[in-house]
């Protein structure tokens, strides 16, 4: 799918709810079949569902048979939308564990479980998001100005002008990361009220996970009573045997 454009349009469903595809790659037949969505412009859309939402595609998936591997994906596109759900909500992607690449979202995200981001609800192991941006307001439990959760790579992306509010963990560029950040920035301002919340700069919880040339400029609140609130991390967690937390 190419040289798309939606406006104006209302778009509502349950799981993998997306503008343009509710879910990207499949197995017909027990066959991976790639699937490559670029080009596409949503705008003044309203997307809403309840797991895995966003605003071009619900599901962005790697699937892997015997004989080969197939990857999703989403590149070139952008939404300026209001993107909302219950868990897995994206300006871009709800859920993924393909690749993103050279993607922006202007769009307003709100997840009213967990796991709300600017360009990713949930970024997946395999999951990569690559030159993208986000230039949204965020909220929810676990939000990220670039993905509510990340446990695959975030590399040259950042994300700007808009905030980040979460009750659980709030961070610039992920609520939680589990996996890799490097050459990415956060200017976004982060806010979290709870007790018990963390609200990083750029991440709000590092759960053993990795952090390279990364920064954040963005003012960082927790109004909580015993919320954790960082310029950079809320905090850093390293409870998984063989793994090591790296800032740089």
């Amino acid at each position: 799918i190419r040289n798309v454009t939606i406006a104006d349009a209302e778009i509502t469903g349950s799981d993998e709810v997306g503008t343009v595809v509710g879910q990207n790659g499949a197995t017909p037949f027990g066959f991976p079949s790639t699937g490559t969505i670029s080009d596409v412009r949503v705008t003044n859309t309203n997307v809403s569902g309840d797991e895995s939402v966003g605003g071009v595609v619900g599901l962005n998936k790697q699937v892997s048979s015997n004989i080969t591997t197939a990857t999703g994906i989403v590149r070139d596109s952008s939404t300026d939308a209001f993107v909302t759900g219950r868990t897995d909500v994206g300006g871009v992607v709800g859920n993924n564990s393909g690749n993103i690449e050279q993607s922006a979202t202007d769009a307003a995200v709100e997840a009213t479980a967990e796991y709300s981001g600017g360009v990713v609800g949930q970024n997946q192991p395999v999951g990569t998001i690559t030159n993208s941006s986000a230039t949204s307001d965020v909220s929810g439990n676990k939000s990220g100005g670039i993905a509510g959760i990340n446990a695959g790579d975030i590399t040259q992306s950042y994300a700007r002008i808009g905030s980040v509010n979460g009750s659980v963990y709030a961070g610039g560029i992920a609520g939680r990361n589990t996996g890799t950040i490097e050459l990415s920035y956060a200017r976004a301002p982060v806010s979290g009220g709870d007790d018990g919340s963390t609200i990083g700069g750029l991440v709000g919880s590092l759960y053993a996970g990795t952090i390279n040339s990364s920064y954040a400029t963005g003012d960082v609140t927790a109004t909580g009573s015993t919320a954790a609130a960082g310029g950079l991390i809320g905090e850093t967690v390293d409870t998984i045997p063989g793994t090591n937390i790296s800032v740089e």
